[in-house]
């Protein structure tokens, strides 16, 4: 609500401290872990370091001091100004990754950076890259993004509650649960792309720089070009158990959809054209968009974090 208005943001913040209530009112604000980039490191190039939002908090804490946007930190210490004779607020963020999947709601069913990208290679009718495009970015489906706002909110509103350690200046969540290469990415949606235009010719993996690609979606290398690996531990912590999603089916799904609607390719057509192409029993377990999820993930349990990421610069 409001992401980006602090006006919008203090006027609800004052809104919940006007009220007749006398028990806590909770303010959950949604952000996105853009704000934890590394803006000194050249586009499309290797980043190890992953921002563990319990083990490297103060890191975190004090990047976001330092955005000039400020947003984060003032809901944080939002608290700090609580008085005895007005309703206390507590305050959370919810800091997600790249989001995919299809939303529930009626009026935006797809969005989020991954779908931008795979419009843009479709339009551009070939994968790009920005710069060397080693960069990765921690993701997570809708659904489980979801979940973590419900879990949330039935601890606040349930009979123990969360802990004052996870509100207000402490009460900033990521909300991940895998990551990708942005390079690997595109690649990969590039050849489902041709197959799907009926392109026979190979793929070819376009290196672009940052104002070729935001020439071709606005503000697309501050996304495509940059690192944002992270670990939400916090989450986890209250009681946070996020589901195995599919990215696969999402790509799939959306390529169609996106197809039909700019070229005319129906999903029907489509779908005998990948039938011709692929052999008898064919398996889409595309490394790309599974092996390099870098969360160890247990096929019969939930999601489970971990600080064991692979290194990537080769």
């Amino acid at each position: 609500m409001a992401t980006e208005h602090e006006e919008g943001l203090s006027s609800i913040i004052e809104g919940i401290r006007s009220s007749d209530e006398r028990d806590c009112g909770y303010l959950i604000h949604t952000s996105d872990i853009s704000m934890l980039v590394d803006q000194a490191l050249a586009l499309g190039e290797y980043e190890d370091r992953v921002n563990d939002d319990v083990a490297d908090f103060d890191r975190i804490k004090e990047k976001l001091s330092k955005h000039p946007r400020g947003l984060e930190t003032m809901i944080m210490n939002a608290a700090a100004h609580n008085t005895e004779n007005r309703r206390p607020v507590k305050t959370a963020i919810i800091s997600s990754s790249a989001v995919y999947g299809f939303g529930r709601g009626p009026i935006s069913k797809r969005g989020g950076k991954l779908t931008a990208m795979m419009r843009a290679i479709i339009l551009h009718k070939s994968p790009f890259k920005v710069e060397n495009g080693k960069n990765y970015w921690s993701a997570v489906d809708i659904d489980n993004l979801a979940r973590a706002y419900l879990c949330l909110v039935e601890k606040a509103l349930g009979p123990v509650g969360v802990g004052d350690g996870h509100w207000d200046s402490k009460g900033y969540y990521v909300a991940e649960t895998e990551e990708l290469c942005w390079a690997e990415f595109a690649q990969d949606i590039g050849e489902r792309v041709q197959e799907r235009l009926f392109v026979d010719e190979p793929v070819v993996m376009k290196k672009l720089t940052a104002s070729e690609v935001d020439a071709i979606y606005a503000g697309g290398s501050t996304y495509w070009g940059t690192n944002a690996r992270c670990i939400g531990s916090r989450l986890r912590q209250i009681g946070w158990n996020p589901e195995r999603a599919d990215l696969i089916k999402y790509v799939n799904q959306i390529l169609r959809f996106e197809i039909e609607d700019l070229y005319g390719i129906t999903i029907e057509e489509q779908e005998l054209e990948e039938d011709e192409r692929r052999p008898r029993g064919y398996l889409d377990n595309s490394p790309a968009l599974q092996a390099s999820f870098g969360n160890v993930i247990n096929e019969n349990s939930p999601v489970d974090a971990t600080t064991e990421r692979r290194d990537r610069r080769d």
